[in-house]
């Protein structure tokens, strides 16, 4: 009984946490100028921020798409240029009290 009550406790806080937000939970795209793109570093790790007009996103993978190379993180934010216009594909939710941002797995430049 003891084993259950904390394998339900468990659940319930990954699930309330959020954390599986970006396991293609709302999906969707949004054109976009990039206002400003940067590294946010701190001791938790390092996250690539963009920062547009439509709000704030972060480059990265999603959760369960750790092995899928075709969605490398450093290499689409590398291709983004601040001041010009992209077609953002993310994924996930803007979750205020942990700090969390849709996650950008592609962005395609389009013209202004």
């Amino acid at each position: 009984m003891k084993k259950i009550i904390i394998v339900a406790l468990i659940t319930i806080a990954i699930f309330s946490s959020g954390c599986l937000e970006s396991i293609h939970a709302n999906e969707g795209y949004t054109d976009t100028v990039i206002e400003k793109k940067f590294i946010d570093v701190s001791k938790e790790g390092s996250h690539y921020l963009l920062v547009t007009g439509k709000g704030t996103f972060e480059v990265d993978r999603p959760l369960l798409d750790t092995f899928n190379q075709s969605r490398n993180p450093d290499t689409v934010y590398s291709k983004i240029i601040e001041g010009k216009k992209y077609r953002l594909h993310h994924y996930g939710y803007r979750i205020d009290w942990l700090y969390e941002y849709p996650i950008v797995v592609d962005a395609t430049k389009i013209e202004l």
